[in-house]
């Protein structure tokens, strides 16, 4: 693939990955109901009404969504962030493995450990794909 294809991906991928993850800050204001509904939905075994709970979903989401703006702000320079993406592109990856651990020590349902943990890996993996083949970008990129 030319290196010219790679920076076009990895700019449009980044955007649409940093805009999935931004999206994160709406679950952080999403009414408790919806968390109870999704947890409900999932057969997990029940929403635990109490106010560490609720802490730790809500700033769960925070961190997610800034990882969001951190990714969208990457694809704004990709010749000069490129070494960075393709670390954060690694870092991801093992964010997939160590959520796959945490779902399975804590029991999680097969459907939320696939869809969590294997899209998590193969998120960073793709955006390791895309980095690793373009180390310097061509001038004329027009993305």
């Amino acid at each position: 693939m030319k290196t010219a294809t790679r920076h076009r991906l990895l700019y449009w991928y980044l955007l649409l990955f940093g805009g999935v993850v931004f999206s994160a800050f709406f679950a952080a204001a999403m009414p408790g109901s919806w968390m109870i509904a999704t947890a409900e939905f999932f057969e997990i075994d029940g929403f635990p009404d109490h106010r560490l709970t609720w802490y730790l979903a809500r700033h769960l989401s925070v961190v997610y969504g800034m990882l969001g703006v951190a990714v969208l702000e990457l694809a704004r320079d990709l010749p000069r962030y490129r070494a960075l993406v393709l670390k954060l592109g690694w870092g991801i990856v093992v964010l997939g493995g160590l959520q796959w651990w945490v779902d399975l020590a804590t029991g999680m349902p097969a459907i939320w450990t696939y869809g969590e943990a294997i899209s998590t890996a193969a998120g960073g993996a793709v955006i390791v794909y895309l980095a690793r083949g373009s180390e310097e970008p061509p001038a004329d990129v027009d993305y």
